[in-house]
């Protein structure tokens, strides 16, 4: 599911039950067919990780503590969703953007790897 859809959106496209229940369900489904990763965002991570731990977990919807989340609906710092088993977290958005301070790359990435 992107990280810009919530709940509500899945429910106004006809899916039942809820966003974990069905991102779950679909990571659950890929391993079956012998899919060797999947991504998620990080809110269903950690279920994810747990329902399917051999997954490699990609993780969008990374941003440090001081980016604004923009149109993106679940998000997590990266210290959050290491921490939740992601594998791999991409954060382009924050640093791409004109809008986002212009926030020292070094300081950052350090920490974030050490968690």
């Amino acid at each position: 599911m992107l990280t810009s859809l919530a709940e509500e959106d899945l429910h106004a496209d006809g899916i039942a039950g809820s966003m974990r229940e069905t991102v779950v369900r679909r990571a659950k489904q890929a391993a079956q067919a012998g899919i060797a990763g999947v991504v998620c965002s990080p809110q269903e991570v950690a279920d994810v990780r747990q329902a399917c731990p051999s997954l490699l977990l990609v993780v969008p919807g990374v941003r440090p503590a001081w980016a604004e989340i923009g149109d993106q609906k679940r998000v997590a710092t990266p210290a959050s969703a290491i921490a939740a088993g992601a594998a791999i977290w991409l954060s382009a958005d924050p640093f791409a953007t004109p809008r986002a301070p212009q926030q020292p790359l070094r300081p950052w990435l350090p920490r974030s790897r050490a968690r």
